[in-house]
Formats: C-alpha cells, structure tokens, sequence
C-alpha cells in the first residue's frame, strides 16, 4: 500500500531507457533523479517507510511486462514523465501517457516548443 490512500503506488516514473545511460558514477540521470526524488519525499513525509515510487529500470521485452507497466502507471497517485526527444519517440512511452489520460498531443507541443 502506497502513502496515498486508494493507490498501489504514489508517483509512477515514465523515461526513456536510451536518457538513463549510466555515467562514471555508474547510474544514470534518471536513476539520480528518482534516487533524491525519494530522499526528498521521505525527509517531507517524517521517513515513512509507505512511500513507494514505481521506477522500471527492465528492458520491456513482453506484453506481459508492458502490461505491468501500464496496470502501475494507473495505479499511482502522481505520474511523472521525464520527457525527452527519446521519450517522445517511443510508443510505449506513449501508450503510459494514455493510461493516465494525458493528452500526447500537448506532450508533443512542449517537446517542440
């Protein structure tokens, strides 16, 4: 059970795998990213150990797997996309938008703008 209440997750990360290319430290931005988003929470929310934030870092090789993906991007309170030129190439980036009903068409206007 997350934080929020009525969800399995409280933020759901949605990135490109091709914008987490680990560098010397050997992780990745996005891996950073999610690693002090979670520090940060946790230190707002008294440490609760409640917090879970949905992080893939799995190749999608199946439709099983996708599945998964989209079933916990709806399941989460808050969905954060760390969008990209990668992100907005990719369908299955796509297709997690969807699944919180957030509009591709806007996505695709600030990525260009």
């Amino acid at each position: 059970m997350a934080f929020v209440k009525n969800f399995q997750h409280d933020v759901f990360i949605s990135y490109a795998h091709a914008d987490d290319i680990p560098d010397a430290s050997g992780q990745g931005w996005v891996s950073q990213f999610v690693a002090q988003l979670e520090r940060a929470l946790k230190q707002r929310l008294a440490g609760t150990e409640a917090l879970r934030i949905f992080f893939d870092s799995r190749d999608l090789n199946s439709n099983q797997q996708l599945h998964e993906m989209l079933g916990a991007a709806c399941n989460s309170a808050v969905f954060v996309a760390v969008a990209s030129r990668s992100y907005a190439s990719r369908d299955w980036t796509k297709r997690e938008l969807d699944a919180n009903g957030i509009k591709i068409g806007l996505t695709h206007c600030i990525l260009n703008n």
